[in-house]
């Protein structure tokens, strides 16, 4: 294990990927027989390369398997424009909300008074963005980050004057 996974490794390296290396884990398992006890070892060595680049991760891919990884696993995807996305969402939230409590309010026969308070919850959703294009790698495996909207949820609680 630690042979092939050296080989891995330097090949990552070779390849640029260095500075974007982290071990996630280390494992090591015994592999019992019920009559001579323990028979072999499952190693596990799991490595973590996080990329600014999507369009690289189908290299990475082959360059670890070509050097003898053999599990891949645990693909995600992020944007840098995360927060960006959530205050952007977080304003149209609240927008909304107001418009709808003004709709609210005058069809009870009132009017909007002041804010009284407003919470949210949201969730940056990993299957699907507005912010970022589906990429095709073309020479190596194919990897699709897809789309991942980022939704919010706002509550808000209003003050109704009467509307004399």
């Amino acid at each position: 294990n630690a042979t092939r996974m050296q080989r891995v490794l330097e090949a990552l390296r070779s390849a640029g990927f260095g500075d974007a290396l982290a071990t996630t884990g280390y494992s090591l398992r015994p592999n019992y027989d019920r009559n001579t006890g323990i028979e072999a070892y499952d190693a596990t060595n799991g490595v973590r390369v996080q990329l600014q680049d999507v369009g690289r991760a189908g290299e990475i891919i082959d360059l670890a398997i070509g050097a003898g990884a053999n599990r891949i696993g645990s693909i995600s995807f992020s944007t840098s424009e995360q927060n960006d996305a959530r205050h952007e969402a977080l304003a149209m939230a609240v927008a909304r909300a107001r418009e709808d409590a003004e709709v609210m309010a005058v069809a009870a026969g009132g009017r909007l008074g002041a804010l009284l308070e407003v919470t949210t919850d949201w969730s940056y959703n990993r299957n699907n963005n507005e912010y970022a294009e589906a990429i095709t790698v073309q020479r190596y495996a194919p990897i699709e980050p897809g789309a991942r909207p980022v939704s919010v949820k706002v509550r808000t609680t209003w003050l109704m004057s009467s509307g004399r």
